[in-house]
């Protein structure tokens, strides 16, 4: 515990002393993110609802879990409800049980926005009669304009917490990459320097959900080797995407994949053998052994 409230020191400065509050499971020190725990960490000194708005993947909810962490000690875990994908015949009683499980205690509504106008009056109605028995943490999309949105937010306006996506704070990227990486399974060893520099130089339009679910497909095709930016799925045979990666990439780094590629297709050609691949490319086989093993195209077998 004094570990962790070390960290949240270097990481939020005097807030955290002030205002208490331990986030383990959020990566980032970005100033945005900085002032968000700041204001959850003040939040759970109250008893007021909270509300969690950003775009969509932009993490919400993992905000939403860790003010709850927060609330409850490092093992509580507070029970979850998503609006968008609960249909509208289940809706009424999906939410009595919830709150029946939160026995008292903090109840996570995610994409509140879909809960319809009359759950939204409900429990508005019910918050507002102190007869809810249970405190709510609500995420909403911020580009969400309805009523029943514009109704929370404005119900809950007290306790309104905002997440940035990743367009707004690219610097913690870095330690999201590793985070979101080991939850697939991955090593942060296992990560190719290159790949590093292309993730966090990509511009994430479905912002933390969209980075978890490229890393956790590339970690199934790379297996438990190193991780390199084929894995990843793009096609680099179309042009004009190679060209617009190698300028996320940067000129090294893109002059290395290229390079790479070169090889591996050398050898696919040849069926695996590392002789005739050498020959095909004019370089010397010891030369050629060197290049595959220090640009990481020696996962063809010879013979294959």
């Amino acid at each position: 515990r004094r570990a962790l409230a070390n960290l949240e020191r270097t990481r939020r400065g005097a807030a955290a002393t002030t205002l208490g509050g331990v986030f383990p499971t959020v990566a980032g020190q970005s100033e945005r993110l900085t002032q968000a725990l700041d204001q959850l960490a003040l939040l759970a000194q109250t008893e007021l609802p909270v509300l969690i708005v950003g775009p969509r993947g932009a993490g919400r909810r993992h905000l939403a879990r860790a003010f709850a962490g927060l609330v409850k000690g490092a093992h509580g875990r507070a029970p979850v409800i998503d609006a968008a994908i609960l249909p509208e015949p289940v809706r009424q009683q999906t939410l009595e049980a919830a709150i029946a499980d939160a026995a008292g205690e903090t109840l996570i509504i995610a994409n509140a926005e879909h809960l319809g106008p009359e759950l939204t009056t409900q429990l508005l109605g019910q918050l507002d009669d102190d007869t809810l028995g249970t405190r709510l943490v609500v995420t909403l999309d911020e580009a969400n304009e309805d009523l029943v949105a514009r109704t929370w937010r404005e119900a809950l306006c007290a306790g309104r917490v905002r997440i940035a996506g990743l367009d707004e704070r690219p610097e913690d990227l870095p330690l999201l990459i590793d985070t979101l990486a080991a939850t697939a399974g991955l090593r942060p060893e296992q990560l190719d320097e290159g790949l590093r520099a292309h993730l966090a130089r990509t511009r994430w339009a479905g912002h933390c959900a969209e980075l978890r679910s490229v890393l956790a497909s590339a970690a199934a095709r790379c297996g438990a080797g190193p991780m390199l930016i084929e894995h990843l799925g793009h096609d680099t045979n179309a042009p004009d995407k190679g060209l617009s990666q190698g300028l996320h990439l940067g000129y090294h780094d893109a002059v290395r994949g290229f390079r790479r590629d070169l090889l591996r297709y050398a050898l696919e050609q040849t069926g695996g053998n590392r002789t005739q691949a050498a020959k095909m490319l004019g370089v010397q086989r010891t030369y050629f052994m060197r290049l595959i093993r220090d640009l990481g195209a020696d996962d063809i077998p010879p013979g294959a």
